[in-house]
């Protein structure tokens, strides 16, 4: 049973079950805890997955070369919170509720294929509240689709129900919809961005 400190305040941890396999090109990483359990498996290590993101977005945003990885990195992430008060009451300060329902990516740089799936049912950081939100990402070579779904948004007096964000990029051209939905979830507005790749430069129409 270990113990961790911070002033005025302490987390017990009951168990943990850590494996490590590093192969000659497949790295397999698995931790298994009270708090929470991740898994990740490919060629990228845990040190090395910004670098992996980053080289996919070099794909929508030019880049400096010198961020740009020669890996081909391949990778599956898997990551269940089990406990929440360990993030709310010790991690981050101002932070009063966050829960975790699902977070998982996959990553293929050799196919230029990024998809993730995230569900946090809520999180509350100081004035700001949210809940039930859903991020969905597809990307790809010549495309990417980003989906942002949320149930309400609460911000001081000011509370908003069923907005939602839809982002898609392509190799020329970029849309973006913001919209809110009723409580039949019938579309009661929305805002669409068209973005325009013309001469090295974007045009917002």
């Amino acid at each position: 049973r270990d113990r961790l400190y911070r002033p005025n305040n302490q987390y017990f941890i009951q168990n943990i079950d850590f494996k490590a396999e590093m192969k000659e090109s497949i790295n397999d990483f698995y931790l298994q805890s009270d708090i929470l359990d991740a898994t990740l498996t490919g060629n990228t290590r845990l040190n090395e997955l910004d670098s992996a993101i980053v080289d996919h977005l070099d794909h929508y945003i030019q880049l400096p070369e010198y961020m740009i990885s020669d890996k081909d990195f391949t990778f599956d992430f898997n990551l269940v919170m089990k406990k929440s008060e360990f993030f709310t009451d010790f991690l981050l300060d101002g932070l009063q509720e966050f829960q975790l329902d699902k977070c998982q990516l996959h990553y293929n740089d050799k196919d230029d294929i990024l998809t993730a799936e995230i569900h946090i049912p809520k999180l509350q950081y100081e004035g700001i509240q949210l809940t039930d939100l859903n991020l969905d990402f597809d990307t790809k070579a010549d495309s990417a689709i980003a989906d942002l779904q949320l149930s309400e948004l609460n911000f001081n007096s000011i509370s908003i129900d069923k907005i939602g964000v839809r982002s898609l990029f392509e190799m020329d051209h970029a849309k973006m919809t913001f919209y809110s939905k009723d409580e039949f979830d019938s579309l009661k507005y929305q805002l669409i961005y068209n973005i325009l790749l013309k001469d090295s430069l974007y045009h917002i129409s």
